[in-house]
């Protein structure tokens, strides 16, 4: 079983690794008797692992609340949908691109050679960085703040009291 370990024996720390490799990066650096740090590096990631659903899930919520006021419909069900399937497609395309950036960086799996180390190494820690600090400016620059949210939410409560489902307003 991967990720198994028994009384003694150092961790797993290639399955780690894959897993997050952005804030699991320092876990690379480690070697025998580093368990104390890797906890650390784990305890780190744990705490970070799940931002991106979170604030994703929170984003979308946000833009239905939009389409709810500019539409005058309810159609949340159909964002799921269409986020789910976004999502199927990025983790083709990601591994589309992988697969053929290893290929084309000369990476072979069957031999373990040091050759293919720095093509691993790029797509597994540094290209997940690039894309991440990407995702970072995107959400640091969200157009919907708190205030804003508000005032969109307090609009399209009013419209379900009213129950004037059938006329669209713009969103300010």
């Amino acid at each position: 079983m991967t990720g198994h370990r028994t009384r003694g024996s150092r961790p797993d720390r290639t399955r780690y690794r894959s897993r997050n490799p952005v804030a699991g990066w320092p876990a690379t650096l480690l070697g025998p008797g580093d368990e104390l740090w890797f906890a650390l590096i784990l305890s780190f990631t744990g705490l970070s692992i799940a931002n991106g659903g979170i604030l994703g899930s929170s984003m979308s919520a946000d833009v239905i609340d939009i389409d709810t006021l500019r539409s005058g419909q309810q159609r949340g069900a159909l964002f799921m949908a269409l986020w789910a399937l976004a999502w199927k497609f990025a983790a083709a395309l990601g591994a589309l691109v992988a697969l053929n950036l290893l290929d084309i960086m000369g990476f072979v799996p069957a031999e373990h050679d040091a050759a293919g180390k720095p093509a691993l190494l790029f797509l597994y820690i540094v290209l997940p960085i690039i894309c991440w600090l990407i995702a970072a400016a995107i959400i640091w620059n969200y157009p919907i703040t708190e205030v804003r949210h508000k005032r969109i939410r307090a609009r399209v409560e009013r419209r379900i009291a009213a129950g004037a489902s059938a006329q669209p307003l713009v969103a300010d």
